[in-house]
């Protein structure tokens, strides 16, 4: 390769789950290229190790571009020229990693969109000392992205009951939405004495979850990073229905999503979220978003979720 043949990917994605959904797209210009390739990110340990990178640089490095072709994922730009306007990238409504090789002017075949995570060997937890357990990401979120600390109660303490530990993961922090305001995102724990055993916010790494999940009988999970992250993994996945549509987000593995990976929605399955008739009737145009984090039919519960009955009985018939 001459040097303007050095190949930069500039990863934009403000969430560690939409980063890693970006992992296809590095892999597949690394094998166009028939090289490494150097990425800009925020999440540089996400990309540790990746056999497909050969610089792993920080969004807020200064560095040379000059040296490389400069490509980008997540760039939201809007241009209007003549009456005509360029529609944005609508996350919420795309399968994010097609959305990222889109970005680049190509597509993935299902056999293409596994995600790439390379964890290392060291792992601050002592796994054997945590018995047969069970990960519950028990984060708040946007308000149809998060479970009720009653719902997680009652699921922790029939897990309990079967004979399982609970392992809580997450870490609390805040979060700016896209339209500014501010989402503060913290655990539950859950009680149950000694079976429940909480690593939220204890400084492990991205790579400390991963061998966490990794070795878990199954996790549970919204919408979230380590539904990502788990996706590298051969971990049992439980995901919680919310407003988004799962095919939007549920991992593939083995060229599937279905793999052990089970879907538990509620009683209503419009996915408002990812329906942009919403931003339509909100905003007149396909070129604005309407407000993700609530209910768009302004239902009083979060009726795309389902109860903790719903999915310990889900646990239940597959790990039991």
């Amino acid at each position: 390769m001459n040097e303007k043949n050095h190949i930069l990917l500039k990863i934009f994605g403000a969430g560690m789950g939409d980063a890693l959904t970006a992992t296809p797209s590095i892999r597949k210009l690394s094998n166009i290229y028939s090289s490494k390739i150097s990425i800009r990110s925020k999440y540089q340990s996400l990309f540790e190790n990746n056999a497909y990178i050969e610089n792993n640089f920080n969004l807020s490095d200064v560095i040379d571009e000059s040296p490389y072709q400069v490509f980008s994922v997540f760039e939201q730009r809007s241009i209007t020229e003549s009456n005509q306007i360029r529609s944005l990238r609508k996350h919420h409504s795309c399968f994010t990693e097609r959305s990222c090789a889109y970005d680049l002017g190509f597509d993935l075949t299902s056999d293409e969109l596994q995600l790439d995570f390379f964890p290392t060997n060291n792992c601050i937890y002592n796994i054997k000392n945590l018995g047969n357990y069970i990960c519950l990401h028990t984060t708040s979120n946007w308000k149809n992205r998060t479970w009720s600390q009653e719902n997680w109660q009652k699921l922790s303490d029939n897990l309990c009951e079967l004979g399982f530990n609970v392992v809580i993961i997450g870490k609390d922090y805040e979060e700016i939405n896209f339209d500014k305001s501010i989402c503060y995102k913290k655990c539950f724990i859950p009680l149950g004495g000694e079976k429940i055993i909480n690593i939220t916010n204890d400084g492990s790494s991205i790579n400390d979850l991963w061998h966490i999940i990794n070795n878990a009988k199954a996790l549970v999970t919204l919408d979230s990073g380590p539904l990502h992250l788990a996706g590298t993994t051969d971990t049992w996945i439980f995901q919680i229905g919310s407003a988004r549509h799962p095919e939007f987000n549920a991992p593939y593995r083995k060229g599937s999503q279905n793999y052990k990976h089970k879907f538990i929605g509620g009683e209503c399955s419009l996915f408002c979220a990812s329906d942009i008739k919403y931003s339509v009737r909100e905003w007149n145009t396909i070129n604005s978003i309407h407000y993700l984090p609530m209910c768009q039919e302004n239902y009083d519960t979060m009726r795309c979720q389902p109860n903790f009955t719903e999915v310990f009985k889900e646990i239940k018939s597959i790990i039991i």
